[in-house]
């Protein structure tokens, strides 16, 4: 019998490799625990800092933000605006929006998340823009028990 060919001696490996790795659920993978203290639903609304320009369509409203091992979503009364991002293992937050028009940054503390937003949009498309400069509001959510 001939010998096998080196490049044919991986491929068992390889194949074990892959058969163990999707046996694992990802549901039960925490990527750092760390972020664990930061899971929940945190409930809580915008105030903008300006009334006019690309604010005023903006009236504030009530605001949902979901946690989850380091991955946060943001969803308002606005259907249309849906912001994802991270968490960091200090409590720092980063989000924007699908095209980068709308920009999240802030922090957690003691259950609580605080941020600014920026709307940088002032496309004709986005009924709350304008040409003015862009529009900033202040977030505070508190998590919910």
């Amino acid at each position: 019998m001939p010998p096998i060919p080196r490049r044919h001696r991986r491929w068992p490996a390889s194949l074990a490799l892959l058969i163990a790795t999707a046996a694992c659920d990802p549901r039960q993978v925490t990527l750092d625990p760390t972020l664990a203290q930061y899971d929940g639903i945190y409930r809580g609304s915008e105030t903008p800092e300006a009334l006019g320009g690309a604010c005023a369509g903006v009236s504030g409203g009530t605001l949902k933000f979901t946690i989850t091992e380091g991955q946060i979503t943001l969803q308002t009364h606005r259907k249309s605006r849906r912001l994802g991002g991270t968490v960091g293992a200090d409590g720092s937050v980063t989000m924007q929006n699908g095209d980068g028009s709308r920009h999240l940054t802030g922090s957690i503390q003691d259950g609580v998340l605080t941020g600014t937003e920026i709307n940088g949009n002032t496309t004709r498309n986005d009924p709350y823009a304008s040409a003015a400069p862009p529009c900033s509001s202040i977030l505070r959510a508190v998590r919910s028990p």
